[in-house]
């Protein structure tokens, strides 16, 4: 190993355990935009440049979907259009008792420094003064058996109502003259309030913050939009109020809903292996001067998101199953050769079904009975033509790479003198890329495919990779253990 090799494996980076989001460039707001979301953006820009009659909206995203990259991007996309946009993540100030503060110091710190701002501020005193006549008339709601002192408990109670109200319409006022102004400034334009993340937030804040927004933000151009996981959010609802109809609830507050689309797995695990640094990882791993590494990552990179995809994992599980092979490519060893068919086979086997995972590192359960759990479930969905193509491919290499690591588990019955003695010499000098090549000619002899990659493995340097399904499962277990799941 050269002392370059050297000192490119000791800088090498190691594999991220947790992802970020990626940071806005100004210049090219939607770089990095792998599930393709700018065209959702441009479309939506459209429907608010005449926002008539809307008030509210919500945008659905599952988990997985990308709902707050779109959203932070809207954002920008939004500013670039002309709009004055406003984003606000709820859950970081969900430990405040009121969001109303929470919403109205995000507006002033967003418009703060220019020709809003001193509408903002105005805005801000009055909803600081409500906050304040809340918790009193809430205090004032008392029972007294003297009647002398519940009538006078009542009058001062209706005094301090009347109070509450007049502050109520005040701020309503001075919200309604700051978003005329703005409007007014963006030739129509209505002041976009995005408030992200709500469904993560204690339930009392989120449905608090949503009567907020009803009662007292519902003035004209000014449009509040809700990024959502309405599943999430519809849990919420209920344990606050019970068994109620959450879905006319939700709909009766949004004057218009949609939804995010989920993403193709294959691409959000295409996606995930990058934002790891897998890639980058197993591309600067140096083994024996050549990079092997890097090759098995190739393998991976392709079997891995097919395998997920076919066994339709949730995006959730294939994240995690993503998170599992950052930590086992930090405890890999450096001049350890991983069998990547087999890295990728068990990490989705272990997802997909956790009993047949396990049965079949015990050596309960033999290859064959997972290739049929894997046909069987793989081609649930309907699919010709080139994805055909490729399940076959990868079926028929994971059961190759299967049998294979099965030999130092289980006795192989002997090939005949024959097909060993042919076997022997056409291995003899053989690069491992031209193995599969060899095992065919071979299986021409008689013998299926599988079995004779099995016996090239005792003439071949496989020794390691003998056990390799122990090896590799107690690797992800271990991963597992480290990681929640």
């Amino acid at each position: 190993m050269t002392d370059e090799m050297v000192q490119t494996e000791q800088e090498q980076p190691l594999p991220w355990m947790k992802t970020s989001e990626a940071e806005i460039d100004p210049d090219n707001i939607w770089e990095h935009d792998a599930l393709s979301r700018e065209g959702m953006a441009r479309n939506l820009t459209n429907i608010l440049a005449d926002p008539r009659g809307l008030s509210t909206m919500s945008i659905h995203g599952g988990w997985g979907t990308g709902k707050t990259f779109f959203l932070t991007r809207l954002r920008w996309q939004l500013k670039e259009e002309g709009f004055e946009a406003i984003y606000f993540n709820a859950w970081e100030d969900d430990f405040l008792h009121d969001p109303l503060l929470a919403i109205l110091g995000q507006l002033t710190q967003e418009l703060k420094g220019n020709r809003y701002s001193r509408l903002t501020k105005s805005a801000l005193n009055a909803g600081s003064k409500l906050v304040r006549q809340l918790p009193i008339v809430a205090a004032k709601q008392v029972t007294s058996f003297d009647l002398g002192e519940a009538l006078k408990s009542r009058e001062s109670l209706a005094d301090t109502y009347r109070d509450l109200i007049k502050t109520k319409i005040e701020l309503r006022r001075k919200l309604n003259t700051l978003a005329a102004r703005v409007t007014d400034a963006q030739e129509g334009r209505p002041l976009v309030f995005i408030i992200d993340e709500l469904d993560r937030c204690r339930p009392t804040f989120a449905i608090e913050l949503m009567e907020r927004v009803k009662h007292i933000f519902d003035v004209p151009s000014l449009l509040f939009m809700f990024g959502i996981n309405r599943d999430e959010m519809e849990k919420s609802l209920q344990s606050v109020y019970g068994n109620i109809d959450t879905d006319t609830y939700l709909r009766r507050f949004f004057d218009l809903e949609l939804n995010i689309p989920p993403p193709d797995i294959k691409v959000f695990t295409e996606r995930l292996l990058t934002e790891y640094g897998l890639p980058q990882y197993f591309g600067n791993f140096f083994t024996l001067g050549q990079r092997l590494p890097n090759e098995q990552f190739g393998v991976i990179e392709y079997f891995l998101p097919l395998l997920l995809d076919r066994l339709r994992i949730e995006l959730r599980d294939a994240q995690y199953c993503v998170r599992l092979l950052a930590v086992l490519a930090r405890s890999q060893e450096p001049n350890e050769l991983l069998m990547p068919v087999v890295v990728a086979g068990l990490a989705a086997l272990r997802i997909a079904d956790r009993r047949l995972y396990l049965d079949y590192v015990r050596g309960e359960v033999r290859t064959p009975e997972v290739i049929d759990w894997l046909d069987q479930h793989g081609t649930q969905q309907s699919f010709i033509g080139e994805d055909l193509r490729q399940w076959n491919y990868a079926l028929s290499v994971i059961e190759g790479t299967f049998y294979r690591s099965d030999l130092a588990r289980r006795a192989v019955p002997d090939l005949e003198a024959r097909l060993l003695d042919e076997l022997k010499a056409l291995c003899e000098g053989q690069d491992v890329k031209e193995l599969t090549l060899v095992s065919r000619r071979l299986a021409r002899l008689g013998r299926s495919e599988a079995e004779v990659v099995l016996q090239m493995t005792t003439y071949r340097p496989f020794q390691s990779e003998g056990d390799a399904v122990r090896r590799v499962a107690s690797m992800l277990d271990l991963s597992a253990q480290l990681t929640k799941e």
